[in-house]
């Protein structure tokens, strides 16, 4: 633990609610819900119940040009605790590719933050740790304690980006692309934009955890940018010299009739497209892992697990590695980046073509949130089911998809795309 911190054992853990109310007296914020009192998940899914922090000083970094080199010597002279972000199109900066969509709300590729205080929920226990000369543990308190509530003010305006003929007539392009050989799958995503007058990020984050209440539900701010999330996937961990990484391909819809939802579970896990394209994304990180990895270490913990949300049912697969003795572990997590999940197989050709087809410029949407502690472990999820704004331009944007192979209905990939968005919607007060 970084000695600059102060440490004390709380004999009570706060709510979600609680936590949310933190987010406004920060400029840099991050609350991470893991959910596993939730839900039957796979093996390490998550390191804490809930982490949350909150802070005023930013990492130097610059998101223009070789981010994760600057992310690597920031690292390597400061070595404390770091939350923050990392856009989808840094990919531009590792591979010979380009972003030229439109980019709807202008943020920075990435950025980190410096906590002066982090709460830490694990096995029922919480600890806060804080900086003296940065915070005040009796004004977090106060503001825990705090027994109003997140104004609940939406005011939002949407508009889908691509509206259903468009995305079946790409949905055919792809498929076409697929028949030439150029790809083998996928991950092909449609947008909705959307502005607003009046808009509680808190409020938006509880209301869409109570629908979703996802592993990697994170709300998280930094300067211009929040997100609003309930992602359920986990895009890497480091934990001591062990990687792992828990791609997400394979998705149903839940059922309110039992009989019906296990049926549709069962109706995942023996679809012979689901596990293809399961995979052959978990094929496509085995490569990415080995990069930076001991040799013979890339192992396939669980191939094509079920498991259940409150909104759809999935599959799950974890692939773990030893990272190389020698190996720096942002090295490895820039050979993985962007996660197999978002972009599909060859990697770099999906990514060229989906640069091609889509319509938007992704930003942080399929990009990763996460964190850094200070004995140099981390964990980073995949942005999807998320809201992205921008809060100076009052602009925001979210995105679903699924991925594309041969074997792909156009009208159940459009289904599949709004029943991801669907929950996103009705927290804004739209239906899909």
């Amino acid at each position: 633990m970084n000695a600059d911190y102060q440490s004390y054992s709380l004999n009570e853990s706060y709510s979600t609610e609680a936590y949310c109310k933190l987010y406004k007296h920060f400029p840099y914020f991050f609350l991470g819900h893991s959910g596993s009192n939730v839900h039957e998940l796979p093996p390490a899914y998550g390191d804490y119940e809930k982490i949350i922090a909150g802070g005023y000083r930013k990492m130097n970094l610059d998101a223009s040009k070789e981010f994760f080199f600057s992310l690597e010597e920031e690292r390597n002279k400061n070595p404390d605790w770091c939350f923050g972000y990392i856009s989808y199109d840094i990919k531009n900066q590792l591979e010979h590719l380009y972003s030229k969509n439109p980019d709807y709300l202008g943020l920075e590729e990435g950025g980190f933050f410096f906590p002066a205080f982090i709460f830490l929920e694990k096995e029922g226990k919480t600890t806060l740790l804080w900086k003296e000369k940065e915070c005040s543990k009796e004004k977090l308190f106060s503001i825990l304690m705090d027994e109003k509530s997140p104004e609940v003010s939406v005011l939002v305006k949407v508009q889908e980006l691509c509206p259903k003929a468009a995305y079946l007539q790409a949905i055919e392009k792809i498929k076409q692309k697929i028949i030439h050989g150029d790809i083998y799958e996928i991950n092909f995503c449609r947008a909705w934009l959307g502005t607003y007058e009046q808009l509680d990020a808190e409020h938006v984050f509880l209301a869409l955890t109570s629908l979703s209440n996802a592993p990697f539900a994170s709300l998280f701010k930094m300067d211009f940018l929040t997100v609003i999330g309930a992602s359920p996937e986990r895009f890497l961990r480091k934990d001591g010299t062990k990687l792992l990484s828990q791609p997400i391909k394979g998705t149903r819809k839940r059922s309110k009739e039992k009989i019906l939802d296990n049926v549709l579970k069962q109706e995942l896990g023996n679809s012979e497209k689901e596990k293809a394209e399961n995979i052959m994304i978990v094929d496509l990180v085995r490569n990415d892992l080995s990069k930076y990895a001991a040799k013979g270490s890339v192992k396939v913990e669980e191939l094509c697990g079920l498991y259940s949300f409150e909104q759809v049912h999935q599959m799950i697969s974890s692939v773990s590695a030893e990272l190389r003795q020698e190996a720096d572990a942002i090295k490895a997590m820039a050979g993985a980046f962007p996660m197999g999940s978002m972009t599909g197989a060859p990697k770099i050709s999906a990514m060229s073509i989906i640069e091609e087809m889509e319509n938007f410029k992704r930003g942080i949407y399929s990009g990763s949130i996460g964190y850094f502690s200070s004995d140099g472990q981390f964990d980073f999820n995949v942005v999807i089911r998320s809201i992205v704004l921008n809060t100076k331009t009052k602009k925001l944007l979210f995105a679903a998809g699924g991925a594309i192979t041969h074997l792909s209905d156009p009208e159940q990939e459009f289904e599949e795309s709004t029943l991801k968005a669907r929950a996103l919607a009705q927290v804004l007060g739209h239906q899909l």
